[in-house]
């Protein structure tokens, strides 16, 4: 098996593409499986004295992500670097090679896990098996990673699809007025 990217077979988590990692993403079994959803919480509250519960919104918290992998040439090297990109403190975008329209930022919420097998090589050990990561979405909804331009020519600078708009940038060239350019940027609210 080689590393290989594209539709649902390869990530993005920070700068870092899994190609760049010698790993292919792939599927347990025969289906992939997706949340449609991001998890979510009821506000609710018993009914004092009587029988059911009061139900007053529904609030959603986290987005769970799974990304099952595969490797058949990792060397020691590159499990070192598998432990630094997936043991990051904080937050980074990731983005999935299908939907590259779409960044959701995540962090670790457990640890990662690789099995393997080794095999002698030269002087050297290589690792061919296949590893997991658990990844969430604090903030549950993905954003889109291009911006709309407004006086731009092109249909495809208009397209801004993620789970909510991005903000929007308005570009004003005054480079012919004063020598330099200037940019305004608003934000969207919802």
């Amino acid at each position: 098996m080689s590393v290989y990217s594209g539709d649902f077979l390869g990530f993005q988590l920070g700068d870092i593409h899994s190609s760049q990692l010698n790993i292919t993403r792939v599927s347990i079994g025969d289906r992939y499986t997706e949340n449609l959803t991001p998890n979510f919480s009821d506000a609710t509250a018993q009914i004092p004295g009587g029988d059911g519960t009061y139900y007053w919104n529904t609030f959603y918290t986290q987005k769970p992500f799974t990304i099952d992998f595969a490797f058949d040439d990792l060397r020691d090297e590159d499990i070192r670097r598998l432990k630094q990109i997936f043991g990051f403190k904080g937050v980074k975008e990731l983005i999935f090679d299908e939907i590259s329209y779409k960044k959701y930022y995540v962090k670790c919420s457990a640890p990662p896990t690789l099995k393997y097998i080794s095999f002698p090589f030269e002087e050297i050990k290589i690792y061919k098996g296949e590893g997991s990561v658990n990844l969430v979405a604090y903030y549950p909804y993905a954003l889109s990673t291009r911006e709309i331009i407004f006086g731009s020519n092109t249909e495809q600078d208009l397209i801004n699809i993620g789970d909510i708009e991005a903000p929007t940038r308005i570009y004003y060239s005054l480079s012919d007025v004063i020598g330099n350019s200037l940019e305004l940027t608003l934000t969207t609210s919802e």
